[in-house]
């Protein structure tokens, strides 16, 4: 038998429990019979709590925050760089004015200062009262030269921000 074949199998993965009564994934329980499809999409799709959004003052972030804030999300913490909430103030101005009920916090950070960012996640627990469930990571450089063009300072900047931020 090839000793490279003999190495490369493949762990059993058990993804789930075959009794209901004992799995950590039960499926959802049965929705009452006398909802309204509104009702029924809101239970499937409502989102309760807050959410936190790192590159926040980014078109794609904003817009996922505006879609989380439509379907129940309580508070927002918009994570991003001074210049770039100086670039969508009008932005976040007006998802404030559709929203006033939701907080919707900004905080001018660099998601590569773990110092830093140590500190914002203690501010944004206390200010939104309760912890963040949701993350959305949309901090990230879009490098428009190939990798094995880069110079090591831009590749780590790239890796820092993209990967590391995250964490």
């Amino acid at each position: 038998m090839d000793p490279c074949k003999e190495q490369k199998k493949m762990p059993c993965i058990r993804l789930g429990e075959a009794d209901p009564a004992t799995t950590l994934t039960r499926p959802p329980a049965p929705f009452p019979t006398h909802s309204t499809a509104e009702q029924r999409a809101e239970m499937r799709f409502g989102v309760h709590g807050n959410a936190v959004f790192t590159g926040g003052a980014g078109v794609l972030a904003l817009a996922s925050a505006r879609a989380l804030l439509e379907h129940g999300l309580e508070g927002i913490a918009l994570l991003d760089l001074s210049r770039a909430f100086e670039q969508s103030e009008a932005n976040i101005r007006a998802l404030r004015a559709d929203f006033p009920g939701g907080k919707i916090l900004t905080y001018p950070c660099d998601v590569t200062d773990a110092k830093e960012m140590s500190g914002v996640a203690e501010r944004i627990r206390d200010q939104l009262g309760a912890p963040p469930k949701i993350l959305c990571c949309f901090a990230g450089i879009v490098g428009c030269v190939a990798a094995e063009e880069m110079e090591i300072e831009q590749w780590r900047r790239l890796i820092d921000v993209n990967t590391t931020g995250s964490w």
